[in-house]
């Protein structure tokens, strides 16, 4: 496979007005706020430095605080008051003549756990509700973040225990579980639909998630992540939780940004919304064509896919004590490969004959209110509608060949609607907690969700389609049959109904002596299934030293069968939910107050899973079981004296049983040892450079023999593949280099910003999957070698 060079140059310009008074000649403004982090409430007088200047100050009355003529540059705040730990806020980029807003800053209150013991904060900011594996990533982090390009979802694959495709899928996977089981929130609302083209199309990709973000670089403000134990609030979801924070607009300087390239364009305004008192407003609209650079390159084979976005947020200041946020999310996608892309294959032993007509599109729309209540907690409400529309036509391509090539295309015999998927999944949700604090050491959060979902599906079979793909199992006319032959009867389906999902939670955190409890039980129903089940977890930290903590986490997850599992065949509409038991213990260690040790071990038990017996039939089962165990290791440096780094190593082992005849079996996405080191250094104020080396196990695929001629000279010449024991064998093991170079100058009353960011740089092919070849009986293996990006901002 040759190497894709997808790169890009871009030219933005930021346009902004300062309000009056704002800034001193050419310096900036930091602005922000100061919280309990338990209660919400403001707190007063609190100190605010910005740590290697004399700048500083005090918050008001309504814990806000204004540092005025600061220089431009990225900073690190620090913030004290009396009763609490000190709380940092890094990577705090100011800009001349514009005033930034940073995320509220909230402290937690210092607990003396023994006569001679106080735990102290530094870099890392511990969450004692969720105190095992669990980590933060700030926007800088993530933008910075080698052979990523921005994007959140290949940022975080460094973090222990957590591996991804390496670069072609914007996913990830955690511990052994796929894609499809991590819980993710995007500004309080469930929304798992955060990747363009994801779903694939009949081969192993469709598992993997999707291949570009919904959102642009720049736009998550901060992201938090747990690999499992998380607490009762988090349900739906069995392996982990991943929860982002849009950035809030910018309530006092406005700026616009636009570009334009090669992909598409892309548009951006961050400022006050002026039409509504004390409003931040946030608006970024993108179009991208990736099918005009696939020409360019000359690999046009690969087909026309082309998306967009559409991202609004909104944040109003109702009073001091009130809050609304709203998010609007629409993402659309086309997906084209029609006979012409097949033609241009360039090397017709690993054609590929598949034909798409996809279309797709993303809807989201949500509010969330805040209300302090009291002087000891908070109301947080969340009123959301999503909808998702997918229309899939699905073909085959039946070219001719001579000496010469392919013949002409109106000489071919295609089919190019095989297969019609239909589906539109729609939900409104309304969720909401309650947080309050009782005394100093103990905080009570009580909630409910409730989603009322609505499933239309129909999916087609234009006639008889053959499979050539199978295994001992699966049921075919004739045992020496080596293909399937599908037909519309068996695979047609129509699901259309209307459903109740709802849950309740109670969590509560204490303190006795060293020791931090967090007992947790949730209540989840399913009107489908009509199952109502009980989810206890429990978590505790103990403190053994001022800088060293015993974590310990267990509980039980539920999740619910995939959508498309569900309305494929009538009998699926009763499937139970798959279940997962979460044990974790570990420890971390604060080598310095910017270095951390971690160390967690896990065991996971997984019943109740579907799998789908038959290949040939629709028909799903919960008959399925599993484990998965292991340790993860991490060293974390953040960004100080100029330089930050991570290291981390995951050994983990996931096995399946389905219960038939093939017996146990390595997980999909098991990938037994994963090694990654990430370094940084910020050489000066214009300069920086990053790199990440990253090595992986090979993922596991099946074993398998190669048939001839499996129509026997009636019919198409074919190979058929035969699947001798699932997940026997494993892909090449994984390694990869990847490089950042950020450049930042300031030329007046410029600012000149450029990036160079490539993945995988030695150009090594990495497959992701292996993808049978019915015509020539080969494997392709898919996957990258080096994806380079640049750009060029102008800022005025």
């Amino acid at each position: 496979m040759k190497t894709r060079w997808f790169t890009c140059l871009c030219l933005s310009i930021c346009l902004g007005s300062p309000i009056q008074g704002q800034t001193q000649g050419q310096h900036g403004r930091i602005v922000g706020s100061v919280v309990d982090r338990d209660t919400q409430q403001p707190l007063v007088s609190a100190s605010i430095q910005v740590l290697d200047t004399r700048h500083g100050g005090i918050t008001n009355e309504a814990g806000a605080y204004v540092i005025g003529d600061v220089a431009p540059g990225v900073y690190r705040i620090r913030v004290t008051y009396v009763g609490y730990q000190a709380g940092l806020e890094t990577d705090v980029r100011v800009t001349r003549a514009k005033t930034v807003q940073v995320r509220d800053i909230q402290l937690r209150r210092a607990v003396i756990e023994t006569a001679e013991m106080v735990v102290t904060s530094g870099y890392f900011a511990d969450a004692p509700d969720a105190p095992t594996s669990t980590w933060r990533s700030t926007r800088e982090e993530i933008r910075r973040a080698p052979g990523a390009a921005g994007d959140v979802f290949r940022a975080i694959d460094g973090l222990p225990g957590v591996s991804s495709s390496g670069g072609e899928f914007s996913s990830y996977y955690v511990r052994g579980a796929g894609p499809r089981d991590n819980l993710i929130l995007v500004d309080n609302i469930p929304f798992e639909k955060v990747a363009h083209f994801d779903g694939g199309a009949l081969d192993d990709g469709a598992a993997q998630g999707g291949r570009f973000s919904v959102f642009a670089p720049g736009l998550i403000d901060e992201a938090r992540f747990q690999a499992g134990g998380f607490p009762a609030r988090y349900g739906g979801k069995r392996a982990s939780y991943l929860d982002l924070r849009l950035r809030e607009g910018n309530r006092v300087s406005p700026s616009f940004d636009a570009r334009y390239d090669l992909f598409g364009w892309e548009l951006n305004y961050d400022g006050p919304a002026y039409l509504v008192a004390n409003t931040g407003l946030l608006i970024s609209a993108r179009r991208e064509d990736l099918g005009r650079v696939l020409r360019l390159i000359d690999e046009e084979e690969e087909g026309a896919p082309q998306y967009g976005d559409l991202i609004l947020k909104s944040t109003t200041d109702i009073s001091d004590r009130t809050s609304l946020s709203t998010l609007l999310i629409y993402a659309p996608e086309k997906m084209r490969r029609t006979s012409a892309h097949v033609r241009a294959t360039k090397q017709l032993a690993t054609l590929e004959d598949l034909l798409l007509d996809n279309e797709e599109a993303r809807f989201l729309v949500g509010a969330t209110w805040r209300q302090l209540t009291g002087e000891d907690g908070f109301l947080e409400s969340t009123l959301y509608f999503r909808h998702n529309d997918r229309d899939w036509r699905l073909g085959r391509a039946n070219p001719g060949f001579t000496e010469q090539g392919l013949t002409r295309i109106d000489d071919w015999l295609d089919r190019p609607r095989i297969l019609h998927e239909d589906q539109r999944e729609s939900e409104w949700g309304l969720k909401s907690a309650w947080t309050r604090t009782a005394g100093e050491h103990t905080q009570f959060t009580a909630g409910f969700e409730a989603r009322r979902l609505g499933l239309d599906f129909d999916l087609t079979l234009n006639g008889v389609d053959t499979l050539y793909t199978f295994d001992a199992s699966d049921l075919r006319a004739d045992p020496d049959q080596h293909f399937i032959l599908l037909h519309p009867d068996q695979m047609n389906a129509s699901f259309h109904r209307a459903t109740w999902l709802a849950a309740g939670f109670l969590e509560a955190s204490t303190m006795a002596g060293p020791v931090r409890l967090n007992p947790g039980l949730r209540l989840e129903y399913d009107e489908l299934s009509s199952d109502a089940r009980l989810a206890p977890r429990l978590s505790a930290s103990i403190g053994l030293h001022s800088q060293t903590r015993l974590n310990l986490a267990t509980g039980i997850y539920y999740q619910a069968p995939h959508l498309a599992e569900r309305t494929a065949a009538p009998a699926n509409a009763q499937l139970a939910d798959e279940r997962a038991v979460h044990a974790i213990a570990g420890v971390t260690h604060n080598l310095r107050n910017d270095i951390r040790l971690a160390v967690e071990a896990y065991y996971k038990h997984f019943d109740q899973l579907v799998v789908q017996p038959d290949r040939a039939s629709p028909v799903r089962t919960n008959q399925g079981e599993g484990w998965a165990g292991g340790i993860d290791v991490g060293v974390i440096k953040r960004l100080t004296r100029r330089g930050y780094a991570q290291v981390s190593y995951a050994f983990g082992v996931s096995r399946r049983n389905d219960h038939d005849t093939s017996g146990s079996y390595d997980a999909d996405f098991s990938q037994p040892h994963v090694f990654s080191i990430v370094g940084g250094y910020e050489a000066n104020a214009r300069w920086s450079f990053s790199t990440k080396w990253r090595y992986a196990t090979g993922r596991p695929t099946d074993r398998f023999v190669v048939h001839e001629d499996v129509h026997a000279g009636v019919g198409p010449y074919r190979y058929g593949q035969q699947i001798t024991a699932a997940n026997a064998d494993r892909l090449p093991d994984y390694h990869s280099l990847n490089l950042r170079i950020d450049y930042r100058r300031e030329l007046g009353g410029l600012a000149v910003i450029g990036f160079l960011d490539v993945l995988n740089a030695y150009g090594r092919l990495n497959p992701n999957y292996r993808l049978f070849l019915p015509r020539t009986g080969t494997v392709k293996s898919k996957g990258i070698e080096m994806v380079p990006s640049f750009g060029l901002r102008i800022q005025l």
